[in-house]
């Protein structure tokens, strides 16, 4: 792939709840990302499942997999409110209480930040993604920073034609 188009580093990722309609929501929640983060799309074209004739074993028919569309974005520091807000914590003093899991109960509207190797900015819109967030490293003394892993497995939008995701070099209009 061309150096332009790769996400090289994360600065900022969006969230809102997907709208039933599939259009863009107004109000954006941010995660700032405070060191760079990484982009790891990972679109992988489903394989190839087979079905054998059980007494000789010989394939008799072939059918296409399941195509996966998941992108994991990896963030060394991203402050604690930040986490909370998008996990649905709370955070009193130096008390973070979470609630049952890091799976977000609602299928979200994401627009991720960053730069590619060129210095440009590059964004990725998925429009209605099914979130899972891993905590996982070091926290500081005052439980300030975390690090954080967002997984996105991205599904069609409700919009008409249906989208799965956008990826623009340069300003996103």
């Amino acid at each position: 792939m061309d150096p332009m188009f790769t996400m090289a580093s994360v600065s900022n990722v969006q969230f809102a709840d997907a709208t039933v309609d599939g259009t863009a929501p107004t109000v954006l929640n941010s995660i700032r990302i405070v060191a760079n983060g990484k982009f790891n799309p990972d679109f992988d074209p489903g394989t190839q499942a087979e079905d054998r004739d059980e007494l000789t074993q010989q394939i008799w028919n072939v059918r296409p997999g399941t195509p996966t569309y998941k992108v994991t974005v990896s963030a060394a520091k991203v402050s604690l409110g930040d986490v909370a807000a998008f996990t649905g914590a709370t955070v009193v003093g130096n008390t973070l209480s979470i609630g049952s899991s890091f799976i977000a109960p609602k299928p979200k509207y994401l627009k991720v930040t960053g730069f590619n190797v060129d210095g440009q900015q590059v964004t990725m819109i998925g429009h209605k993604c099914y979130v899972s967030a891993k905590w996982s490293g070091a926290v500081g003394a005052a439980q300030e920073i975390v690090s954080l892993e967002l997984t996105f497995l991205m599904t069609l939008s409700n919009a008409a034609p249906p989208k799965i995701f956008d990826y623009t070099v340069g300003a996103y209009k």
